[in-house]
């Protein structure tokens, strides 16, 4: 439970995390904070490990996209000055959320741009959508520019739900990071 706004951004969520909201909600003015607070949480988590379930791939040759390559092992080092990259691994959701905006305070002096490779997230949930969307919100702030690189459809979706899809003029998307790389030189270009 929040301010307005972030509690109408959630009603565009998809129906499961909406029925957890208002449930929630309903259960916080007609019972008892302490019950609404567990029902909550319990069904966030069971809803959670059910995602998971689906987004899990199985399929010969092991997991995919989990060895290192060597685009991972110089990501840094090919970086022109004014230029951060950061790899976010694993879903991101509810329990994970705040360590995004705590790296870019983390940072001190922004750069100009910030890459976030999102090639190995399989899923998004609301409060990861947010995080994400406040991120944005402090980089823009501080003058950065955000590319999204190699995300996957469940987080695409999820992203375009709080207004950040590929048409959002908040963000810029990239394939891969070869292709994220050149952007963030082009948009260094303009400033």
């Amino acid at each position: 439970m929040s301010e307005y706004h972030r509690f109408l951004a959630l009603l565009r969520m998809p129906n499961s995390d909406r029925a957890v909201l208002l449930l929630t909600f309903g259960l916080t003015v007609l019972v008892d904070l302490t019950v609404a607070i567990g029902v909550g949480v319990t069904l966030a988590s069971l809803l959670f490990m059910a995602r998971m379930a689906e987004a899990v791939e199985v399929g010969p040759g092991g997991p995919r996209d989990i060895d290192l390559d060597a685009e991972d092992l110089d990501q840094r080092d090919v970086l022109p000055p004014g230029v951060e990259v950061f790899r976010i691994t694993g879903p991101f959701f509810f329990g994970v959320a705040g360590e995004l905006l705590d790296t870019l305070r983390r940072l001190g002096q922004p750069p100009r741009v910030i890459i976030l490779r999102m090639r190995l997230v399989p899923l998004l949930d609301a409060s990861g959508a947010q995080a994400l969307e406040a991120f944005v919100e402090q980089a823009q702030l501080a003058g950065a520019e955000v590319i999204l690189s190699g995300v996957q459809p469940q987080p695409r979706s999820m992203l375009g739900r709080v207004g950040l899809g590929e048409t959002s003029r908040k963000l810029s998307y990239a394939a891969d990071y070869a292709r994220a790389q050149a952007l963030a030189v082009e948009l260094l270009g303009r400033k």
